[in-house]
C-alpha cells in the first residue's frame, strides 16, 4: 500500500516519464543499468553483438510462433499497462477474511512492476541481450573446474532451461516476467559454463548485501578463511550433486548457484585484497533497478485522487487488523504460547470426523495431543516462559529425542580445554580483554566479563559489566553532540544486560562476526536429502 501510494504520487506529480520510478524491477539489473529503460517498440542494441544462445532460442521462438511474435507479446503487456487501474481497496473485504489469517494483496504497484519485469525480460530474449559486466561470477580457480562428467549434466540443465523459458512465454503466474530474466541469465551462464570448462553462474548477491573493507578483513583473517574453507566444501558437495543426480533441476542448481557466488567472492576479496560481500547471497539472482522512461498506465488526476485516498482508508483498517490478530504480549501471546496455539489449531482441524470441535475446543485439543503425544502442556500461567515450557514438554510427551546446541563460544571453550591447561583457559577466555575467541565489536556493548560459563562468580562479574556500562553511558552523554547519542544508547543496552548477571540470569554471549556456517549447511543438506 506505501508503494501504491508512492507510484500514484509519481504518476500524478511528475508529469516527466523520464524520471525513475519509484519501485525496483528485481532482475533487470541482470541486464540494464540503473534508470535505463528500452523502447518496447525499436531495437535498442545499435550494432552491439548479441548473446549466441539467446539469438538461437530466438530464432526457434520465431519458426514456432512467427517472425513477430515477440513484438506482438510485447505489445499486448504495454496494452496491460496501459489499461491498468488501481484496485477497489474495499474495506469491507477485510471483514470477511478467516480470523486467524491477514490477506497479502496483489497491488497496483505490484502488477506494474511485473509487468515492467515482463516487457524487459522480451526486450532482452528479442535483442538477445548479454549479462551486464559484474552479473556474471567466474573464477579459473582448481575447484570450479569442469570434468565431462559434470558437462554433460551441465548440458542437460541448459536443455531444461530452454524448455523453461518456452513455457514462460505463455506462462500466466504474475511473475513470469522475473522468472523469464533469470532464465536467460541463467541460460547465458551455463553456456559460458560449458564452453570455458570451469563453474560461472549468475550474481545472487542482494542489493544491499553488506560490504567489508580491507581493514576489517585483515582483523578478521582467520574467521573468514574459515569461511573460504567452508565455502569450498559447499562447492565440491553441490558438484558432487550435479555429477550424482541424473534428475539435476533448476532447484538443484540453485544451490549450485548459491555456492559458486559465495566461494568466488571470498577467494577473490581474500586473495586480492578487496572490498567483499560475506552476506546476502541468495537462492534466485535479485539484482534490480530503478527504470526510467517506462510505458505508463492512462491514469486520470481525478482516478489518482480517489484511489489515494481510498488507499489511506484501507490501509488504517489493514493496520488494525494486523495489530488485532499479530500482536505480541510478553506473557501471553509470544512464541513459545504461539508455538502451542499452532499445535492445538492442527489438532483441532484434523479431529475425528462428525465431532464438534467448536462446541469443546479445549477437550478435543487435550485428548488429541494426549493421543498423537502423549500428553498435554497448556502454554498458560507459567508456560510461557522457554525454558519452563521446555520441562514440561519433557514431563509430558514422548519425548524421542532432545538436543543442547551450544553457542560459538562454548563450543570452542570446550575445543581449548580438551587441548590446553583448564584453568590457563579459563582464565584467559572469560573475559573481553585477553579471549582469543572474542573480538570486540561495534555490535556489543561495552563489557569485561563472560559469565555464560559460570555461575557462583556471576553477581561480581554482573557488578563489574554494570560499572562498564555506566561508564560508557557516562561517555556517551559527553559524545551525544557528535555521535547522535550511538555510545550513550550502546551504555544504556549494557547496563541492562548486564543487571540480570547479578541475579545470576545470564542473557549477553557475546556478537561473533564471520563465523563459518557449517551446522547450518548440513542441516540443510540433511532436509534436502531427505527430500530427494
Amino acid at each position: 500500500m506505501q508503494q501504491d501510494r508512492a507510484l500514484l504520487n509519481w504518476l500524478r506529480g511528475s508529469g516527466n516519464a523520464a524520471d525513475p520510478v519509484p519501485l525496483r524491477v528485481t532482475g533487470a539489473g541482470l541486464f540494464y543499468r540503473e534508470g535505463a529503460f528500452p523502447s518496447p517498440f525499436q531495437n535498442n542494441m545499435h550494432g552491439q553483438p548479441e548473446t549466441r544462445i539467446l539469438g538461437v532460442l530466438r530464432q526457434q521462438i520465431e519458426q514456432r510462433h512467427g517472425r513477430d511474435f515477440l513484438q506482438r507479446r510485447k505489445q499486448q503487456v504495454v496494452r496491460q499497462i496501459q489499461q491498468m487501474t488501481p484496485p477497489a481497496w474495499d474495506v469491507s473485504w477485510l471483514n470477511s477474511t478467516a480470523d486467524t489469517d491477514v490477506p497479502r494483496l496483489y497491488s497496483f504497484s505490484g502488477k506494474y512492476r511485473d509487468l515492467l519485469a515482463a516487457l524487459l525480460a522480451l526486450t532482452v530474449l528479442q535483442e538477445a541481450r548479454p549479462l551486464l559486466d559484474g552479473a556474471l561470477v567466474a573464477s579459473p580457480d582448481a575447484a570450479l573446474r569442469l570434468n565431462a562428467a559434470e558437462i554433460s549434466r551441465l548440458r542437460l540443465l541448459r536443455k531444461k532451461l530452454r524448455g523453461s523459458l518456452l513455457q514462460l512465454l505463455d506462462s500466466r503466474r504474475p511473475d513470469w516476467g522475473y522468472a523469464l530474466l533469470v532464465t536467460c541469465a541463467r541460460l547465458i551462464v551455463v553456456e559460458h559454463s560449458i564452453h570455458s570448462g570451469y563453474l560461472a553462474a549468475v550474481d545472487v548477491f542482494a542489493d544491499d548485501s553488506p560490504v567489508i573493507g580491507q581493514e576489517t578483513a585483515k582483523k578478521y583473517a582467520v574467521e573468514l578463511r574459515m569461511q573460504l574453507a567452508d565455502a569450498l566444501q559447499d562447492v565440491q558437495r553441490e558438484k558432487a550433486a550435479l555429477q550424482r543426480r541424473h534428475d539435476f533441476s533448476e532447484t538443484d542448481y540453485s544451490y549450485l548457484e548459491r555456492a559458486v557466488n559465495r566461494y568466488v567472492e571470498l577467494l577473490q576479496g581474500l586473495r586480492h585484497d578487496r572490498t567483499m560481500r560475506v552476506s546476502g547471497w541468495q537462492l534466485l539472482p535479485v539484482r534490480s533497478v530503478y527504470p526510467s522512461g517506462p510505458v505508463l498506465p492512462a491514469l486520470t488526476d481525478r482516478q489518482i485522487t480517489r484511489a489515494l485516498r481510498r488507499i489511506d482508508d484501507f490501509e488504517r483498517r489493514y493496520l488494525q487488523l494486523l495489530r488485532q490478530r499479530y500482536r505480541y504480549n510478553l506473557l501471553t501471546r509470544n512464541c513459545v504460547t504461539e508455538l502451542f496455539r499452532t499445535m492445538q489449531n492442527a489438532f483441532l482441524e484434523n479431529s475425528v470426523a462428525g465431532e464438534s470441535s467448536a462446541r469443546q475446543p479445549d477437550a478435543v485439543a487435550k485428548r488429541e495431543s494426549r493421543m498423537r503425544l502423549g500428553g498435554y502442556v497448556e502454554p498458560l500461567p507459567v508456560n510461557f516462559i522457554p525454558f519452563v515450557s521446555y520441562q514440561a514438554v519433557q514431563r509430558q510427551y514422548h519425548a524421542a529425542d532432545s538436543q543442547k546446541l551450544p553457542s560459538y563460544r562454548l563450543g570452542r571453550l570446550e575445543q581449548l580445554y580438551a587441548r590446553e591447561n583448564a584453568a590457563w583457559v579459563a582464565m584467559r577466555e572469560g573475559n573481553t580483554l585477553s579471549s582469543t575467541l572474542y573480538k570486540y565489536n561495534d555490535e556489543d556493548s561495552f563489557f569485561i566479563f563472560f559469565t555464560d560459563d559460570t555461575v557462583l562468580l556471576r553477581p561480581f562479574y554482573g557488578a563489574v559489566n554494570t560499572v562498564a556500562g555506566v561508564a560508557e553511558s557516562v561517555l556517551g552523554l559527553l559524545a551525544l553532540p557528535f555521535d547522535s547519542g550511538k555510545t550513550l544508547k550502546s551504555g544504556v543496552v549494557g547496563i541492562l544486560m548486564s543487571l540480570p548477571e547479578l541475579a545470576f540470569f545470564n542473557m549477553r554471549k557475546g556478537t561473533y562476526r564471520f563465523l563459518p556456517d557449517q551446522t547450518l549447511a548440513l542441516s540443510e543438506l540433511d532436509g534436502r536429502q531427505e527430500k530427494n
